[in-house]
């Protein structure tokens, strides 16, 4: 995957959003991107990555669990734009 940008952070006000308070990120690829949203009360983390590219899905999961070492992980992927080539 490759970089297009350095990546945009938005912080979310705990004080407008009541308990939705986090990070929020989005990093745009040439493949795609990948956004990721936080919600720090619930110590939650979403990370979506859509790319036209393939990829190693191991890889992804690995770095998850080594960068962010969660509790528990729901992982989920799915095939889209399969017609794309």
């Amino acid at each position: 995957m490759d970089k297009q940008e350095e990546p945009n952070v938005f912080r979310t006000d705990r004080k407008r959003f009541p308990g939705k308070d986090g990070l929020s990120g989005w990093v745009p690829l040439a493949q795609s991107s990948i956004v990721l949203h936080t919600l720090s009360k619930h110590n939650f983390i979403s990370i979506d990555i859509y790319s036209c590219g393939k990829f190693s899905q191991k890889k992804v999961v690995e770095f998850v669990k080594k960068y962010f070492d969660p509790e528990k992980m729901e992982i989920q992927f799915l095939e889209r734009g399969k017609h794309y080539y």
